[in-house]
């Protein structure tokens, strides 16, 4: 699923109408454990993050502050915040 803005790849598989509802729904539920986990990190940054999100953030929100924090281009913002919350905590998952 390619971030808003940022157009499928000509060679990109199509995703099935279930799955990208699922993402979405996954995306839009709440952030809360991955907050918490951020801001007990240690990182300063990390903290910053958590704090702009809040309790009640979403995981988009997350992943868009991560995102923005982090420099990464939009089409990568999933992979990377899901690649940074695995190192934290083993079996936690952000999709």
């Amino acid at each position: 699923m390619p971030d808003a803005g940022e157009p499928a790849g000509a060679t990109a598989p199509p995703i099935a109408r279930r799955t990208e509802r699922r993402w979405r729904s996954r995306l839009a539920s709440s952030a809360r454990v991955l907050v918490a986990l951020l801001a007990m990190s240690g990182g300063a940054a990390l903290e910053h993050v958590a704090k702009q999100v809040g309790l009640g953030g979403t995981r988009a929100e997350l992943v868009e502050a991560y995102g923005a924090i982090a420099g990464t281009r939009p089409g990568a913002r999933l992979s990377s915040v899901g690649t940074l919350l695995d190192r934290l905590e083993r079996g936690i998952r952000l999709m």
